[in-house]
């Protein structure tokens, strides 16, 4: 999606969730590293006038270290493919689940 796209399906109320600026998986970089990506990610949305706190790890990928990171930018929610429950912050270990023709609720 492009910016333009992005910035008008957010001013029509949809929330907009980060997953990185170079989809690098996090539990792979140095925490210098994993800081200098949410900022610039968090960086590219503020300009553009768009506020997020919701984050999908890449790979579904992710440790209590990034957990804290995130929650300390601001981002209040978070999914991975599988939730591990490695922090007492429920929402910030969201399990995603995948919406096909068949899906149901468990």
């Amino acid at each position: 999606m492009t910016m333009q796209q992005i910035k008008y399906i957010y001013e029509l109320g949809h929330e907009i969730g980060g997953h990185s600026m170079y989809h690098d998986i996090y539990t792979r970089l140095k925490e210098d590293k994993i800081q200098k990506d949410i900022k610039m990610m968090m960086e590219v949305f503020n300009s553009n006038g768009i506020t997020i706190s919701a984050f999908a790890f890449t790979d579904g990928r992710y440790n209590k270290e990034i957990i804290e990171q995130l929650i300390g930018i601001g981002i209040k929610k978070a999914c991975a493919i599988k939730s591990k429950s490695y922090t007492q912050y429920n929402l910030m270990e969201l399990e995603r689940h995948f919406v096909t023709m068949d899906w149901q609720w468990n």
